[in-house]
């Protein structure tokens, strides 16, 4: 008996994590193909609950077998929103993986097993395109390349970079992974600048979660939005028009030292909104490396609800003293269950080219929630349509969704 492995997900490039719901591909021989009532037989084991499934395989023509194990990482991932939440939180949308392909052969037939295969996996869902130059390093954190503080990378994480903006009790997300055994990012830094750009303050953000060196601890997503800074502290933000995320590199130096000792990579700014004329709606849906991303919808909105009803007919004749009368107060037809389906049109706000193509994994994300503040927290809903507008001959263009919330309003009568 002899399995040869030929092909596995942890082959280069793949090694480190692997992206769930994208192909996990194996590929193995046996020397026993020939045996009497030969089968490939797979276990898969999860291994942070230990949940196994074991599954027999015919050898294709060429006598290997080629298995996909995504079908069974994808059942087993989960994802993860911080929902009214201050400070680091844990994801726990990493797992790790076993596969053992093994043999079973013989008159009488026996399992023979073969070699433990482990990989790491995250609830990332790449595009066929962009997983076909899949690299690992192009979605685990990293400060720098080298041990100088002056020299560095930007920080490598799940969530889109870009400047974006905020509003008053929203929140916007960052989400990053690091691969086992590398360093993280002990702690972000908040600083806060006025309109005229005079830096107000600068307050740190410790990672808790720093360092622990277990797979289970290396992702890990913070509101860094108007709503999860003032829940640490509503001083830090006070007076600002705008406020930059940064990371720390090398040595502690002052935030506005000269740039030959810059010694923060700059991770993102945002710029805080005041509330416009209509109720601001905010979009949070989860894109294709795992992280919630955000769109606030500050225009027009239109709340629409759709009634359905189920109905029973009932006869107006009743027997009063023996006789047959006619009663009025019956209606013909009574419903008997009423259902009751809410819609939102949201219209976001003016957006750029790179920011429409950021938010286009919101109209195929399979995770949409709807942030309705503090006080109601998130309603799960549905993206039935969208379409984006352009104006001004390209240059202004503003996306339109139409969304279901996820639960029905109904009430039962008999």
């Amino acid at each position: 008996m002899a399995i040869t492995i030929h092909s596995e997900p942890n082959d280069a490039p793949y090694s480190g994590y692997i992206p769930s719901y994208n192909n996990q591909w194996f590929v193995a021989s046996s020397s026993q193909i020939a045996s009497a009532n030969f089968k490939y037989t797979v276990v898969v084991t999860d291994m942070i609950s230990s949940n196994t499934i074991t599954e027999s395989y015919s050898a294709d023509p060429s006598g290997n077998i080629q298995f996909d194990a995504s079908k069974f990482s994808e059942l087993l991932i989960t994802n993860y929103i911080p929902i009214n939440t201050s400070d680091f939180q844990l994801n726990p949308s990493i797992r790790l993986m076993r596969v053992n392909i093994g043999e079973t052969y013989g008159s009488t037939p026996a399992y023979y097993t073969g070699t433990d295969i482990d990989y790491y996996v995250w609830n990332g869902s790449l595009e066929l395109l962009t997983f076909s130059q899949y690299d690992k390093d192009s979605y685990v954190f990293k400060l720098f390349n080298s041990t100088s503080p002056y020299n560095y990378d930007n920080p490598i994480l799940l969530s889109d970079l870009a400047n974006d903006i905020t509003y008053e009790d929203r929140s916007n997300y960052l989400y990053w992974m690091v691969q086992e055994g590398n360093t993280d990012l002990p702690k972000i830094t908040v600083v806060a600048y006025d309109a005229s750009g005079t830096q107000l303050t600068t307050n740190d953000i410790t990672n808790t979660y720093n360092s622990s060196g277990t797979y289970t601890d290396n992702m890990v997503c913070i509101d860094v939005g108007k709503k999860g800074i003032d829940a640490i502290d509503p001083t830090w933000l006070s007076g600002a028009a705008y406020y930059d995320i940064v990371a720390p590199v090398g040595v502690e130096l002052p935030y506005n030292a000269p740039t030959i000792n810059y010694a923060y990579a700059p991770i993102k700014r945002y710029t805080i909104k005041c509330s416009p004329r209509f109720d601001i709606y905010t979009l949070h849906y989860l894109s294709t490396t795992g992280a919630y991303e955000t769109l606030h919808c500050s225009k027009v909105s239109e709340l629409n609800s759709t009634k359905t009803s189920t109905t029973f007919k009932r006869s107006p004749w009743t027997n009063v003293s023996n006789v047959m009368t006619l009663d009025y107060s019956v209606a013909v037809e009574q419903p008997t269950i009423v259902n009751v389906q809410n819609g939102l049109k949201l219209n976001s706000d003016w957006v750029t080219n790179a920011e429409l193509i950021k938010y286009k994994d919101l109209f195929s994300s399979p995770d949409v929630k709807l942030d309705l503040g503090s006080a109601q927290g998130y309603a799960s809903v549905k993206v039935t349509n969208g379409t984006y507008v352009s104006k001004n001959n390209d240059k202004l263009r503003n996306l339109t969704f139409d969304l279901l919330f996820t639960h029905n309003n109904q009430r039962q009568k008999g």
